[in-house]
């Protein structure tokens, strides 16, 4: 929740700066992804539907917040043969988003920003919760097969700070982009 209520605050704040860049584009440029994003803590893939709202506010800089939940869980058995279920809780991240326009339809970005990440672990001897926030950066590219949609492409690092936590986890989204 304090992930949604920061991601809120820094597109609401990043609006309101939006004037000081009237010279290159009228009006913030508004968009949308919706994708899956495999999340791989300790060697364990997980799956993630995310969806990501953000503001472009010129060709070079924008926005964004992220929401995902799990989709699929990790099973494995620990070093003592008990059989534990990983899976992640819904989970959140702001952004502030840097672009590199190579064509009009195609662009290179890079990101960092803050998350908030929950992960539940079921074992026979019962269930244990980590909450956590982690540092999150990473890159990747988007084309545009039209004016408004296109096919988006990211890695991202999330560099978690709780000690009970996974090991920092490498992240691969592949998402639809809807600009508004």
């Amino acid at each position: 929740m304090k992930t949604i209520i920061i991601a809120t605050a820094a597109i609401a704040l990043a609006g309101a700066a939006a004037p000081a860049f009237a010279q290159t584009l009228n009006a913030p440029q508004v968009y949308g992804t919706l994708g899956y994003t495999n999340v791989a803590p300790d060697g364990h893939d997980l799956g993630e539907i995310t969806g990501r709202v953000g503001a472009k506010f010129n060709p070079y800089w924008g926005v964004e917040g992220e929401l995902g939940t799990g989709v699929n869980n990790g099973n494995y058995t620990n070093g003592a043969g008990n059989r534990i279920s990983l899976s992640e809780q819904p989970s959140g991240a702001g952004y502030v988003v840097g672009y590199v326009p190579i064509t009009p339809k195609f662009e290179f970005l890079a990101r960092v920003g803050y998350g908030d990440n929950e992960f539940k672990y079921e074992t026979p001897a019962g269930n244990n919760q980590v909450v956590t926030g982690s540092v999150n950066f990473g890159a990747g590219a988007q084309y545009f097969l039209d004016a408004k949609d296109g096919i988006r492409i990211d890695y991202t690092r999330r560099d978690f700070q709780a000690s009970d936590a996974p090991r920092d986890t490498d992240t691969w989204a592949v998402a639809y982009v809807r600009k508004f």
